[in-house]
């Protein structure tokens, strides 16, 4: 993250920032803490909620929030609705009793009741950080590997028997943001920024099944759900998933960008060749390339699953070469 953050603070003239593939908001936060107006988009729900309470939130809604939280926490009851039914261990969906195994079911109780109860605040700021702590909550008491493709089989995570606890996030001092939601390559014609971050998904895997339980619990929409994991269905694949596209897909993209500066975040496992990624950005402005060797994400480490979790390939390297691709507009 401090390789991101070392190159925009060298800029000259750079006071917003427009986030394009946010995720989970991590670059964002720090770019808020660093003094800088950031601009967040994702087509995920969840990730809408993040940007919403990271970087939009002021003090006083902090400190809202804390005081709400600590009332929460005293009364806490439980409920068994949509996440215990479908995520907790040994839950019961349409009378058949799945072997899922993300939760234990004494704190996705909790997480329902809290879900169900924070109901009452949508339309107001509060809402978003409140969404934020239930997704905290659970994230520290799961049964994964750090992503919703899977769950442990068999056994359960030390964290996982923690109790289930809904604290503030921890939300960085700065400039107020925005938060956007949608398709990047239209969404880039209504922003002015002095800088644009892109870090696509330009692998094959897609992400909307990395955190698909996150979605449900924004969205509260019980929705219809399939395979081992309950992956909620209707999950869409973005062109930037897609070889025979996502070049096409990028190129449109860095078109559409009047930005002064643009960084890119990419590595060598991408689905767009580096060489293909820098004849690109130099049909842009002056291109600068900076490598990194970085530690590769957890699926790749422990190898490849299939539905049932049980594992069909082998770990491959520990390490990849990242990349950050800085154009400057000539």
């Amino acid at each position: 993250m401090t390789h991101i953050t070392d190159v925009v603070e060298s800029l000259e003239g750079v006071k917003s920032v427009f986030d394009g593939f946010a995720g989970t908001t991590r670059v964002g936060q720090c770019l808020r803490a660093k003094g800088y107006k950031v601009i967040s988009n994702d087509s995920a729900h969840y990730s809408f909620v993040f940007s919403k309470c990271y970087l939009k939130s002021s003090e006083k809604d902090l400190l809202l929030a804390t005081d709400l939280l600590e009332g929460l926490n005293e009364k806490c009851g439980e409920l068994e609705g949509f996440i215990t039914t479908h995520y907790a261990g040994g839950a019961i969906s349409k009378g058949v009793v799945n072997p899922i195994m993300y939760w234990q079911r004494k704190n996705t109780l909790k997480a329902d009741w809290f879900r169900e109860e924070i109901e009452q605040y949508k339309g107001k700021q509060l809402y978003y950080i409140l969404l934020t702590s239930l997704i905290m909550a659970l994230d520290k008491v799961d049964n994964t590997v750090g992503v919703q493709q899977a769950f442990l089989k068999n056994t359960w995570s030390k964290r996982s028997y923690n109790e289930i606890y809904f604290e503030p996030p921890k939300i960085p001092v700065g400039p107020k943001g925005r938060a956007l939601r949608g398709d990047t390559n239209k969404v880039i014609l209504k922003v002015k920024a002095d800088l644009c971050y892109y870090d696509p998904p330009y692998t094959s895997h897609n992400y909307g099944s990395y955190y698909h339980i996150w979605d449900t619990i924004v969205l509260n929409d019980c929705p219809m759900v399939s395979g081992i994991v309950n992956r909620r269905e209707g999950i869409i694949t973005s062109d930037y998933n897609k070889k025979n596209v996502a070049l096409s897909s990028f190129t449109d993209l860095l078109s559409k960008t009047a930005s002064k500066y643009i960084l890119i975040s990419y590595n060598d496992e991408g689905l767009i060749k580096p060489e293909d990624l820098l004849f690109m950005c130099e049909q842009c402005g002056n291109t600068t390339v900076i490598e990194i060797d970085y530690k590769r994400n957890i699926m790749s480490q422990i190898g490849i699953h299939d539905m049932s979790g049980e594992v069909v390939g082998t770990p491959g390297k520990k390490m990849n070469k990242e990349y950050l691709f800085l154009v400057i507009s000539t």
